[in-house]
Order: C-alpha cells, then sequence, then structure tokens
C-alpha cells in the first residue's frame, strides 16, 4: 500500500478493478462517477422509477402520499423525517408536515439519501 494515500482514494482503485473484472472493461468508472454525482455533490440519479398514485380527493398529506408509494413505512416515520430535513421534493426540502400534493401533480421525491421515486398523482 502506498503511505501517504488517502484509504478512500484506495479503495476506489480496488472498486474500479473489482468492477471491470466481473463486468465490463470502464464500467468501474462509470460506477465511481455516479457515486461521486450522487453523494459528493448531491445530483439526483437519472434512473428514477416512476409510479402513478391514485387518490380519492383533489390533494393529499404527503407523507400519506409517501406511505401510499412505500417510500416510508408509516405517516409517524414521515413526520419525523421531515423535520430532520430528510425528505426532498424536486431537490427542495420539505419543512412543513402538513404539505398537501394536489391531484395531477408530477414530481420527483426524496425520502433519505437514496430512495427516489417520480411520482404522478
Amino acid at each position: 500500500m502506498d503511505s501517504g494515500k488517502n484509504p478512500r482514494d484506495i479503495k476506489f482503485v480496488l472498486a474500479e478493478e473489482l468492477v471491470d473484472r466481473f463486468h465490463n472493461e470502464g464500467d468501474g468508472k462509470k460506477c465511481k462517477d455516479t457515486f461521486l454525482k450522487r453523494f459528493q455533490k448531491g445530483q439526483i440519479p437519472d434512473d428514477i422509477e416512476s409510479i402513478q398514485v391514485d387518490i380519492e380527493g383533489d390533494s393529499i398529506l404527503l407523507v400519506n402520499l409517501l406511505k401510499d408509494a412505500n417510500m416510508i413505512a408509516s405517516v409517524s416515520e414521515g413526520n419525523r423525517l421531515i423535520e430532520q430535513g430528510g425528505i426532498k421534493i424536486d431537490s427542495e426540502k420539505v419543512k412543513d408536515q402538513k404539505l398537501e400534493v394536489n391531484k395531477g401533480s408530477e414530481n420527483i421525491y426524496q425520502v433519505g439519501k437514496r430512495k427516489f421515486l417520480r411520482i404522478k398523482v
């Protein structure tokens, strides 16, 4: 191991080599770039799943929508995540636990750092 190198950089090299070995040459670099964009630069992924959620009225509470879309386990978890700044709509942090989403809207919802979903209401 090279002394003076950051262990993170060595892990990136190892990960690239492993991905290239078991997949295609160059896939390791693509994976590294995707990881850096998503977790260091905070960009949203390109391949976000899209779903349609049908609602009865003209609007639905955000936490109920996220529960119906299986992004959170319970309404109380959703409220706690909102308090902690862990829920975003189109990259904007949600601050209001009583936020309602209107019928006919389509947005990208993020729960935590890893869960993304495009939901059409």
